[in-house]
């Protein structure tokens, strides 16, 4: 195997093993369900190789989500492995679609890793209907004590805690209310942002590969979403066209 081929069979292995990703495609699945996806164009920006996009489709049939990124490597390895069937090669500030293209707009973990913050938004923007839905998922930046602390903790990866490589490229986080705000000026109206891994413990694998206890936690995990100030990530639903 090459080195570009080790690289993207440890980028899958991760992702089949990695907790918090599935934590994280669950919450986004939920939130579809919320809209009922039906039909609905679907364009997956930063799609990476394309396991979100793979997941919308086994969950709803008439689904057909464009899978864009700007790494051909990415799309590649998704097609071959996922079988994607619309990967798009493409800048995400430079989207190659007509103005209002798609009712659903996705953006997984990518928004962190872009510093033309109003540029993205207003692609991203772009291509969305009037009424349609902007999903996004982040690490957001906070100033309460316990979660920089524990934000701290996992930097570190102290007591088992594992992070990504990529946690080491963010250079656009933001706090919620800030990313609110960025939303509202681009003329999208939040209409959910629900906060999850209040217990911090999905990224210890050691835990997670408990049957038992994975589950315990995933649950409770759940139920401590309205601690947001525990919480380090964050699903958020923004509607275009209610306002200006």
């Amino acid at each position: 195997m090459t080195a570009i081929d080790d690289f993207w069979q440890e980028n899958l292995e991760r992702n089949q093993s990695d907790k918090r990703y599935w934590r994280r495609r669950d919450n986004v699945l939920r939130c579809l369900k919320e809209l009922s996806v039906g039909d609905a164009r679907i364009l997956n920006i930063g799609c990476g190789i394309g396991a979100a996009s793979h997941f919308i489709e086994q969950e709803f049939h008439n689904a057909a989500p464009v899978s864009l990124d700007m790494s051909s490597n990415s799309l590649i390895v998704g097609k071959n492995y996922y079988n994607l069937r619309y990967p798009v090669m493409a800048n995400a500030l430079y989207l190659p679609f007509n103005n209002e293209t798609f009712e659903i707009v996705l953006m997984m973990e990518v928004i962190e890793h872009i510093r033309e913050q109003d540029r993205l938004l207003s692609e991203a923007t772009r291509v969305l209907k009037k009424g349609g839905n902007l999903i996004i998922t982040t690490s957001p930046i906070k100033s309460d004590i316990l979660y920089s602390f524990t934000y701290w903790i996992k930097r570190k990866e102290l007591f088992g805690f594992s992070v990504r490589r990529a946690s080491v490229e963010h250079v656009a986080e933001q706090h919620p209310s800030e990313l609110k705000c960025n939303l509202e000026k681009h003329g999208l109206k939040v209409r959910k942002m629900k906060y999850w891994n209040g217990l911090h413990l999905i990224s210890i694998p050691p835990l997670m590969k408990i049957p038992l206890l994975s589950s315990l936690i995933v649950g409770v995990d759940d139920k401590l979403g309205v601690l947001n100030r525990l919480c380090t990530d964050i699903v958020c639903v923004a509607q275009k066209g209610l306002y200006k």
